[in-house]
């Protein structure tokens, strides 16, 4: 399947105004994404407003999820393949799991153009799942997400 539809599939979960992807390559194991958060809800009133942790994870999640969807829907890097009827929604609602994040936030990014590399940098198959390591990289280390996720296979028929 297509990265722009694995694209629109992860950003139909997110309502409107936080669909914060906008372009995103994927090659194998990695991918760079475009983003923009042109408002929060995050944010005090009145106060100038920089991209912030909460902001940073809910971009993680999209760029994750349009990754492993590249990964298991095409059946790529030696996984099981998932039907993108399984994937979308079952794996995606349930079964993906952020089992230890950091968030390291050392200088403000502009929040209504940035940009993103988002890594696997290891997945140990178990046998009822993947645990997977990756890091994503805001504005070349202005912001930094490393999270350790819990793909959870078990009782999945396909």
């Amino acid at each position: 399947m297509q990265t722009n539809e694995l694209l629109k599939l992860t950003l139909d979960v997110y309502e409107e105004e936080c669909q914060y992807l906008k372009e995103v390559t994927i090659n194998g194991k990695e991918a760079w994404g475009k983003f923009s958060v042109p408002t929060t809800v995050y944010a005090v009133k009145g106060r100038k407003y920089h991209l912030n942790a909460v902001e940073v994870l809910i971009v993680y999640e999209q760029i994750m999820y349009v990754t492993l969807a590249n990964i298991f829907v095409n059946g790529l890097e030696k996984l099981r393949q998932i039907p993108l009827d399984v994937f979308f929604p079952t794996i995606v609602d349930e079964k993906i799991l952020i089992a230890n994040s950091n968030v390291r936030c050392s200088k403000q990014v502009d929040h209504n153009e940035f940009t993103g590399i988002f890594k696997i940098t290891r997945i140990i198959n178990k046998k009822e799942g993947y645990w997977v390591n990756t890091l994503l990289n805001i504005n070349s280390g202005a912001q930094v997400a490393e999270v350790k996720l819990y793909v959870d296979l078990k009782n999945q028929e396909f």
